[in-house]
């Protein structure tokens, strides 16, 4: 469902981020039907310090 080596997620009222590190893309999850989009942002997209964690929200389908 996401790209390559997923290191971070971030979850949102509409969508699921995950940031894919080794594929230098996000993957967009839509909450609501599943829908995936891959987003480009460049080489190494994420440092040491950023999304490496969990996020999570009480959202139920």
């Amino acid at each position: 469902m996401s790209g390559n080596c997923p290191v971070g997620v971030a979850v949102d009222g509409t969508y699921c981020w995950v940031v894919n590190n080794t594929s230098n893309n996000v993957t967009r999850i839509k909450k609501s039907d599943l829908t995936t989009t891959l987003i480009a942002v460049g080489s190494n997209p994420v440092s040491l310090g950023d999304m490496t964690g969990w996020a999570y929200d009480n959202y139920a389908k």
